[in-house]
């Protein structure tokens, strides 16, 4: 199983692996196996997706010390910027991102190098230059990462106090990708934060309705799923018990995980 925290990289992944058929000129279908030209790139890939990204940071820098990776050169490159950031190394990242944007790297690639080169500034906390990056992207992102761009630009909204702003993004995030809890969860939060919790009509109303409809969806066998499960729980029962609706608040705070990390704040509420 691929580590939360891998969550972007395996994006990144998915989008990487489909550019030689994309250069290619071959139609991109959905699920289908993509060809790896050179093996020791794929042997890169079965390291990173058994989840051992430091094995497969070495093999990289192996394979390209020894030129190894064919036409895969300017993807092995952008995955070894985002192991690195994946492993706290922002600004070993972030010189890996730039050389890719002004060496003249194919437009998607540089598309991809700007999100990374983003997020890695903002986890410097430089705001404003994540923000000049996030809007040098050219084209929707591939491969899931457009989801995470939208997120990390709504962020930068919040970070600024355009609580509004954030709420608007990501709403037509959601419209394009209803399926997507963590946007429909951030949506949540942008409302309340934008409108304040002293009435449950408008926006507060909206985000309470989101709010439940994640917090109340089964279950899924899925780590990442239920831990955002909770967390819409809690945000539900804590808005609630400030709207003075006790039984939905306690309805809500029940449904935490006894044993999830927001098992303690969902008792105190309780």
């Amino acid at each position: 199983m691929i580590a939360p925290r891998c969550k972007v990289l395996v994006a990144l992944l998915v989008a990487a692996v489909s550019a030689p058929a994309a250069a290619a000129g071959a139609p991109a279908v959905p699920g289908a196996p993509v060809v790896i030209a050179a093996p020791h790139y794929g042997a890169v890939l079965f390291d990173f997706y058994l989840d051992r990204p430091f094995d497969a940071l070495g093999d990289l820098m192996v394979s390209q010390h020894f030129d190894r990776l064919g036409g895969h050169r300017d993807e092995a490159e952008l995955l070894r910027g985002g192991l690195l950031l994946d492993a706290g190394a922002p600004r070993a990242a972030a010189a890996i991102f730039t050389q890719l944007i002004d060496g003249g790297a194919p437009a998607s690639i540089r598309d991809r190098a700007w999100f990374l080169l983003a997020r890695s500034q903002h986890e410097r906390g430089d705001g404003d230059a994540a923000a000049a990056a996030i809007a040098r992207i050219g084209a929707p992102l591939a491969g899931g990462l457009e989801d995470e761009r939208q997120l990390l630009a709504a962020r930068l909204l919040s970070e600024r106090g355009d609580d509004a702003g954030a709420a608007r993004l990501l709403a037509a995030a959601a419209e394009v990708h209803p399926a997507n809890a963590l946007l429909r969860y951030n949506l949540a939060l942008a409302w309340l934060r934008s409108a304040g919790t002293a009435s449950g009509e408008g926006p507060v109303a909206r985000a309470l309705a989101l709010l439940e409809a994640i917090g109340s969806a089964p279950a899924e066998d899925d780590e990442e799923a239920r831990a955002l499960r909770d967390r819409a729980n809690l945000a539900l029962g804590t808005v609630a018990l400030r709207l003075h609706e006790p039984e939905r608040a306690r309805a809500a705070l029940q449904r935490v995980r006894l044993h999830g990390d927001r098992a303690d704040a969902a008792l105190l509420a309780a």
